[in-house]
């Protein structure tokens, strides 16, 4: 940071010195500053104050900008002396024999008080007066290391702040007996920008906004509420200002209705792994004889748990919740073991979370009440789906599916219509591929499920192993509240801050569909010599993201966050007392995982990146990796599952440079048609003929890479395939 020289300065001392166990740690003073109205408020914030009986340092500030008004000492430092006047302020603490004491890490020693004169910026601080650089002692050492952190600070937007709560006597009042609602979202527009923050566990909120007229929009997950609308418009007019709000909501259906997150932040071969499961009701009533079922994945070891579980079937546990009260949350833990043959390395494991009772709170008219269960099992070679319809209703039309094979589509394609616990199989062969089928949404579905399921490690490649890696590349169908998938693939060693997504995205470009909902996790690690007793991660959202869809899913340890107005992510995990990797490795870890959902208005190959910074106390950040997802539909149309395999086609030369040549038999001189696809999904060429030849040329638009073809006719598919073009 830039050294900032003032004409005039007032210093701030202060006496310290303090008796310690630890000399050798580091005793850390730091700076927060903010402004309420014409007030400018300074905090003096320690790391490490134990057992203290006295202190001294000094602190600079623009006095030609601000006048000091008064000194605060924290209530624990008895007998603290203030006193001040414009010229110079002063603090001084010194403990009663012995009484030393102990404040807790970013608590505040002292604040003080300015009234502002001159609105500038930044206003800057820092602990660089000459002959009062901080100094610490005790009665066992003296010359303790003490680091003075320096504080500038721009201060050009205006505060809103307040509540949201629920209304339960209908008169759109905010009673202080009436609870706060968590989770809903605020979004404040001046016309050209939208700001969002959502309301934390208590129903508050508080939002930083650049000068302007702001209208507001109150919107809960699954609309549930009516806004009482309580807010005209708002007017900041003067930096500093702040505004406050009361706002409410009325129930509007009456209904519970649970949501389940499982999540783990990594998965390491021969390790215990601790899954964190967080639950919540978001609707309107109490939940009754709620309960989790946790499948964990066979080669995985159940260990414990924090909350008594029954094993109800082959790895199947299942937590009793009794009731889930109206807006509220819970938490517990499990821990397995994973395998520890090396073999497993690179393999992807799955566990699934899934929450009763399962009722939606909103349901079309016209919804069917079907609901899919894909099961897939390995038999020899092949790849065995069994999809049954386990809903309250009869499909009332045929469903299109498609298949993946690794990360290639289209594959082969059908459709299904099944009646109320009807099932059928489809099988496909495998060979050491990994093999996905992907369903339409069913018509209506209250949570546009996609259902999906894959399997990996069926058969064997050539080379005598089996692909890896592809589990993750598209969403795992679980975009129902009730039901949380998680898959990871077993690793022998991790970057120590990182960011991962799910669904990870198809091939190099990491390709997704434009109503994915993107899981982020930000995995940290103490990888320093000390104690972090702060862990700040700073995550710029791209303008792509709707910021309006944000979830915070789940976190190692508690934290607090922010949405701050030029759509940085923040969250602050203060105090922590995160131990360094090399004295407790397993404790030296945290993560923090949250859920988006591209905006409405993304393109096709529109490219959203994503990282973050994560600082650990006062140190500079470490940078995370970028993550990357292209924007990308995957739509076809799928036809009848009626392969001809007695049609013979041959398409030549394969691999081609510029022309190529499909042949095939047509005895009844039926028109076929051909379409051949990228990798994307996207359609490159499409012809018809009655004459048992199609002629295909590149024309630029064919570009060397490879491809999928596929011939039907009267909506049959008779052949499907890969060809090559080279050069």
């Amino acid at each position: 940071m830039k050294s900032v020289r003032f004409s005039l300065f007032a210093l701030v001392l202060m006496w310290c010195s303090w008796h310690t166990l630890q000399a050798q740690d580091s005793i850390y003073l730091s700076l927060s500053a903010r402004i309420e109205n014409d007030t400018l408020i300074l905090n003096v914030h320690p790391v490490r104050f134990t057992d203290i009986v006295s202190c001294r340092f000094g602190i600079r500030y623009p006095y030609a900008d601000l006048d000091y008004v008064r000194a605060t000492g924290n209530p624990l430092l008895q007998g603290a002396a203030v006193s001040g006047n414009q010229q110079q302020i002063g603090f001084g603490w010194i403990s009663g024999p012995p009484a030393p004491t102990t404040i807790p890490d970013f608590s505040s020693i002292a604040e003080f008080r300015f009234f502002i004169k001159n609105r500038v910026s930044p206003y800057c601080f820092d602990f660089d007066v000459a002959g009062l650089k901080p100094e610490m002692s005790s009665s066992q050492a003296s010359g303790l290391p003490v680091s003075g952190i320096p504080l500038c600070q721009n201060f050009l937007n205006g505060t809103v702040k307040g509540i949201v709560r629920q209304d339960r006597n209908n008169d759109c009042l905010s009673d202080l007996s009436e609870p706060g609602l968590h989770s809903i979202s605020l979004i404040f527009t001046d016309g050209n920008n939208d700001y969002y923050t959502l309301t934390k566990e208590d129903g508050s909120f508080e939002l930083d906004l650049p000068m302007g007229v702001f209208n507001l929009k109150l919107k809960d997950r699954n609309d549930l509420r009516q806004f009482c609308q309580n807010t005209g418009q708002i007017n900041f007019t003067t930096p500093g200002q702040i505004i406050e709000l009361k706002e409410t909501a009325k129930d509007l259906i009456l209904c519970s209705e649970l949501w389940v997150h499982l999540t783990t932040p990594k998965m390491r071969l021969c390790s215990d792994i601790e899954f964190s499961v967080d639950y919540e009701n978001l609707g309107t009533v109490d939940a009754q004889n709620a309960y989790v079922d946790v499948q964990l994945d066979p080669q995985l070891t159940f260990i414990k748990a924090d909350l008594a579980g029954t094993l109800t079937s082959a790895n199947t546990y299942r937590f009793l919740l009794n009731t889930v009260p109206a807006n509220k949350k819970g938490h517990f833990k499990i821990v397995a073991r994973t395998n520890c043959d090396p073999q497993y390395i690179g393999r992807t494991l799955c566990s699934q979370a899934v929450i009763y009772p399962r009722n939606p709170c909103k349901i079309h008219p016209a919804y069917s009440g079907a609901e899919l269960q894909i099961v897939p099992r390995c038999e020899n070679d092949s790849v065995v789906f069994n999809i049954k319809n386990i809903g309250t209703g009869d499909m009332k039309a045929e469903l299109s599916f498609t298949t993946v094979e690794d990360d290639v589509m289209p594959g082969y394609s059908g459709k299904i219509n099944l009646l109320q616990n009807q099932s059928q199989e489809i099988r496909l062969p495998a060979f050491g591929k990994t093999k996905r089928i992907v369903f339409d949404t069913i018509p209506y579905h209250p949570y546009r499920v996609r259902p999906t399921a894959a399997l990996e490690g069926c058969g064997l490649l050539p080379n005598g192993d089996f692909s890896k890696g592809f589990i993750n590349n598209f969403s795992l169908g679980d975009e129902a509240p009730q039901v949380s998938d998680y898959c990871a693939e077993i690793k022998s060693s991790f970057d120590p801050n990182d960011k991962i997504a799910s669904p990870e995205g198809m091939s190099g470009e990491h390709f997704i569909r434009s109503d994915n909902r993107l899981n982020y996790t930000i995995r940290f690690q103490n990888t320093g010599n000390d104690t972090a007793f702060s862990v700040v991660i700073l995550d710029k959202m791209d303008p792509l993201l709707d910021l309006g869809s944000l979830q915070i899913e789940a976190s190692s340890h508690p934290v607090d966050w922010l949405i701050q107005s030029d759509r940085t992510l923040k969250f602050i995990f203060r105090p922590i007392s995160l131990p360094d990797s090399s004295s407790n490795f397993s404790e030296s870890q945290g993560f923090i995982s949250y859920s988006i959902v591209p905006n409405t208005s993304v393109k096709r190959n529109q490219i959203i990146r994503n990282y973050s910074e994560i600082l650990f106390d006062f140190n500079p950040p470490v940078r995370t990796n970028t993550y990357i997802h292209t924007i990308g539909e995957y739509t076809f149309t799928a036809t009848n599952d009626n392969v001809k395999s007695d049609i013979l086609v041959k398409a030549y030369p394969n691999p081609f440079a510029e022309t190529l040549t499909f042949m095939y038999e047509n005895k009844n001189n039926t028109e076929y048609r051909l379409e051949i696809f990228d990798i994307k999904g996207n359609t490159v060429f499409s012809g018809f003929s009655n004459e048992g030849t199609i002629l295909v040329k590149a024309n630029g638009i064919i570009t060397v890479g490879e491809y999928l073809y596929k011939i039907t006719s009267n909506g049959n598919l008779l052949q499907n395939g890969k060809i090559m073009k080279n050069y």
